[in-house]
């Protein structure tokens, strides 16, 4: 294996077998014909076709959008189609700034390919002029990606909160971080990825920040999400990187950007451009936009 292959492991090319999800003529998602045909018996809600599920225009506006979808979807989970649910409402939306359409529960987004977000944190320590990561390790508990390697702060973004404050309420779940240190976070890079999973789409925009601890602090879970967390240097993890799929999938991306913004993967890596535009352009879709 290489550090490419993080790249590779989340990467999609053929997307043809995947069933467009509609809201107001706008594509805002793709689902897995499987997904597609749960939602067969809900005419007033989502209309089918040979070539996408369209949401009712009937529903105009994203109060009685959110209100069917929700109807819908709670009957879909009484079924057991839609495992792990959060009580949780994602916006669904072509892009951050846009308007949200409708509102969704977050453990049906995979179900619906939805672009979601989420804000992830690299808590870095100077010592000796050498920088160290904090890397976390998930809790065995975990519904997604149980044991594997983690930022030190990970967190989707629901509705009703910005960036901002997600991530210092983050912060403080995860890592202990109190606020007045979560406050000096900087807002440092982006990524994105889609990757298909055995229950649908997960197509994701990360936020990424980072933020420099003193080096007697000590990261503590306070949600029981992290089982435990290790400072590595940067050579360690990079190896690990390269040689293992030990880190979760988008952990291995937002760390592999840190890896090449803080010069650890260096412009003389015969994968540095393929691993720079790897990070941010995931689908077909996406690269056509980029070349307008």
């Amino acid at each position: 294996m290489a550090l490419i292959d993080r790249i590779h492991d989340v990467r999609l090319g053929d997307l043809s077998h995947l069933i467009p999800f509609v809201v107001d003529g706008v594509r805002v998602g793709r689902m897995k014909p499987a997904f597609a045909a749960h939602l067969a018996g809900f005419d007033e809600v989502f209309h089918i076709s040979r070539d996408a599920v369209r949401l009712s225009d009937t529903l105009s506006n994203h109060t009685q959008r959110t209100a069917a979808v929700a109807g819908v979807l709670e009957t879909l989970r009484e079924r057991g189609v839609i495992p792990g649910w959060r009580d949780e409402l994602y916006p669904v939306t072509t892009e951050y700034q846009a308007r949200s359409l409708f509102d969704m529960e977050r453990a049906a987004a995979i179900l619906f390919g939805l672009r979601v977000y989420g804000i992830y944190l690299n808590g870095y320590v100077d010592q000796d002029n050498r920088q160290k990561l904090w890397i976390a390790r998930r809790s065995m508990e975990k519904s997604i990606n149980p044991g594997k390697l983690d930022t030190m702060v990970a967190g989707g973004h629901p509705v009703g909160i910005t960036v901002f404050d997600n991530l210092i309420k983050e912060c403080q779940e995860e890592a202990g971080i109190p606020a007045s240190i979560a406050r000096h976070a900087t807002p440092v890079s982006g990524i994105s990825y889609i990757q298909e999973t055995e229950t649908g789409i997960f197509e994701e925009f990360c936020f990424i920040f980072d933020l420099e601890l003193h080096q007697d602090f000590t990261p503590q879970n306070m949600d029981g999400e992290v089982a435990s967390f290790q400072l590595w240097d940067l050579d360690k993890i990079k190896q690990v990187l390269a040689e293992t799929r030990d880190f979760s999938y988008d952990a291995a991306l937002t760390t592999l950007d840190f890896l090449l913004r803080n010069g650890t993967i260096d412009a003389d890596h015969p994968d540095f451009q393929r691993l720079i535009m790897g990070l941010r352009y995931q689908d077909n879709d996406e690269m056509e936009r980029f070349n307008g």
